[in-house]
């Protein structure tokens, strides 16, 4: 039996994936905060089964993202955990969400000139992804 490889990593973006568990018949607004959520989500599964997910969001400097976004911003973090053996290559990550949609204009403090998820453009970059 093979031993599995357990490993941490941290997303941050500029998108508000706020899991909220709201219905379409319920909260509209609350309803697009989860649709986004659920769009990170399984993205994240495209390769992996994500696990111990906590997600959290403040404000802080921005620079880490495109040189479009300075200042301090609405920052949401998702901690997870992967088990998988060899773990899974953070530039595999970066190339399944880029350019995926997501809904704009909720609870983020930038404005998107377009609202897809975007890893590898230097202005207008919103997501990073990090193994702790």
């Amino acid at each position: 039996m093979a031993i599995s490889n357990s490993m941490r990593f941290q997303l941050q973006t500029l998108v508000d994936i706020t899991p909220t568990n709201a219905r379409r018949t319920e909260d509209r607004y609350k309803y697009k905060q989860h649709q986004n959520y659920m769009t990170m989500l399984q993205t994240l599964g495209l390769r992996s089964n994500p696990s111990n997910i906590v997600v959290t969001n403040k404000k802080e400097d921005a620079k880490i993202f495109g040189k479009e976004y300075t200042g301090k911003q609405t920052v949401w973090t998702v901690e997870f955990e992967i088990e998988r053996e060899g773990g899974i290559d953070l530039e595999l990550l970066k190339a399944d969400y880029n350019v995926v949609p997501f809904i704009a204009e909720l609870d983020e403090t930038v404005e998107f000139k377009k609202s897809v998820f975007q890893t590898n453009n230097t202005k207008y970059k919103n997501i990073v992804f990090s193994k702790l």
